[in-house]
């Protein structure tokens, strides 16, 4: 589950480089599964 979360956050740091929309999106994924995981 650390694994997955450290991959969600490399992927925040390509979507920031990409485009804003994506890295809303997966900030969004990262925010529901945080709650998820609490």
């Amino acid at each position: 589950m650390f694994l997955l979360f450290m991959l969600n956050v490399s992927f925040v740091a390509t979507g920031m480089k990409c485009s804003k929309k994506v890295n809303e999106e997966i900030t969004n994924k990262i925010k529901k599964t945080m709650k998820f995981t609490q």
